[in-house]
């Protein structure tokens, strides 16, 4: 599935890095491969965890196709219930520090 997105990644040395205006190409164990919509360039990010924010419904079309391929995958944000921003926004920065 690919989708502009807001994609926070973490990588295992804490570094949060925030990619606005990407589409996400592909997730890996290691890395996710972004391409920049205004640039239509690619490029790879190395990563632990990544969480990905998109639009203001609950959607979980995303969440459904992926908990079958990965072992841990979460619901949270507006796909698990619309809310403000920020309570969305600190939920999953919460969900981060917990996943392993």
């Amino acid at each position: 599935m690919q989708i502009g997105c807001y994609c926070i990644s973490v990588n295992k040395r804490a570094i949060v890095q925030i990619h606005r205006s990407h589409k996400l190409k592909e997730i890996q164990a290691d890395r996710i491969l972004l391409e920049d919509l205004q640039s239509q360039t690619e490029k790879s990010v190395e990563i632990d965890k990544v969480v990905i924010s998109l639009g203001v419904r609950s959607m979980d079309l995303l969440y459904n196709e992926l908990r079958d391929r990965f072992d841990n995958v979460k619901l949270l944000g507006d796909a698990r219930s619309p809310r403000r921003i920020a309570d969305a926004v600190r939920e999953g920065f919460d969900k981060v520090f917990l996943l392993e």
